[in-house]
């Protein structure tokens, strides 16, 4: 982080790396939570399939 406030013109490029790899890594964060997303539903599905109802069903997805 520290050559963010170096003004010398050697760290542009690396600044310049450093956006291209904050876009790509929001891009993978996004990627990784949809993934996520996708596996908890598929727990949801498996554990509603396997178990009867129950009354605390509820209460532990909020």
């Amino acid at each position: 982080m520290t050559h963010f406030f170096n003004k010398s013109t050697r760290n542009v490029g690396k600044i310049k790396n450093n956006n291209k790899t904050k876009k790509m890594n929001k891009l993978l964060q996004l990627k990784i939570l949809q993934i996520f997303d996708y596996l908890k539903i598929k727990q949801v599905d498996k554990e509603l399939s396997m178990e009867p109802a129950k009354c605390n069903n509820r209460d532990e997805r909020k």
